[in-house]
């Protein structure tokens, strides 16, 4: 280890609340197709999540937002499931005035939310700006990461912790976006929750990104890809066995979230897919034993 390494690892206890002991694995409800504000359809894959044998959940925070005032009816589904919130998901913009002003309000209210609802963290994806190269591009990656840094401080001051998630366009350029956020962001203000479906589309393994900065690590989104086709995991272009590798040679304890998109895998229902999807994890990338 040298002595870069050994300054991230010494900050470990500030990086994330409530350090694992191991490998969570959960679902984002998305795998199962929920519709937005049907509460029906939310319990239910609540209950195929459970019966699956996943730890816990991570959701769109319009499905819960009508339950942030009054949390107690959903908090008891939740615990009569035996099941752990991970946390709230939620989108915005941050590279423009009004963007950024309308992300602070929706943050606040959503990490009161998720508080509320017993969950640990607000998971925050910026919209992308394109079109951006050199100097411009790099000044880009820095107002992002200063725009994270003040969400991330809302987030502390209620309760919760922010987890920056990426899309495609972050994963370019060997991760590059990320690396920057990972080293322009305090660890007790920002941790990531790393997607790593979008490699199996441009190609950009993630696997040296998650060894360098495992413990900004909060959460992976896992998925698979071939040839622009979700497939299920362990037949597409992500290097999962090289993801587990590298977490695993770092002791890594997070979440490991099996999101699969709405459009399902051929041959298989949404919860055969999930299913499979624990398995391999556990399994074969023998994260969370």
């Amino acid at each position: 280890m040298n002595r870069r390494e050994f300054v991230i690892s010494s900050a470990a206890a500030a990086a994330l609340p409530a350090a694992e002991s191991r490998v969570r694995i959960g679902c984002q409800t998305r795998s199962y197709y929920v519709p937005v504000k049907d509460r029906a359809r939310l319990l239910s894959t609540l209950t195929s999540i459970a019966s699956a044998g996943f730890a816990g959940f991570e959701t769109n925070q319009m499905c819960l937002a009508e339950d942030f005032e009054n949390p107690s009816a959903m908090k008891g589904e939740i615990a009569n499931r035996k099941l752990e919130l991970f946390g709230l998901h939620i989108g915005g913009r941050l590279h423009d005035a009004p963007g950024l002003e309308k992300a602070r309000a929706d943050v606040a209210r959503v990490a009161k939310g998720a508080k509320a609802l017993g969950g640990r963290f607000v998971v925050f994806s910026p919209a992308a700006q394109r079109g951006l190269e050199g100097a411009e591009l790099q000044a880009y990656f820095h107002r992002k990461a200063e725009a994270l840094t003040e969400l991330g401080r809302i987030c502390n001051g209620n309760g919760v912790k922010l987890a920056v998630h990426n899309h495609t366009e972050e994963t370019l350029r060997g991760w590059a976006e990320f690396r920057v956020i990972a080293e322009k962001t305090r660890q007790n203000e920002v941790a990531i929750v790393a997607d790593v479906g979008p490699s199996g589309l441009t190609g950009q393994d993630p696997s040296s990104f998650l060894s360098e900065y495992h413990m900004r690590v909060a959460g992976l989104h896992i998925r698979d890809y071939r040839d622009g086709k979700q497939v299920k995991l362990g037949a597409g272009a992500v290097n999962l066995m090289g993801v587990a590798a590298a977490l695993n040679k770092r002791q890594w304890r997070g979440w490991a979230l099996v999101e699969l998109e709405g459009g399902g895998i051929a041959g298989m229902t949404a919860d055969q897919a999930a299913r499979h999807a624990l398995a391999y994890v556990r399994d074969e990338m023998k994260l969370g034993l």
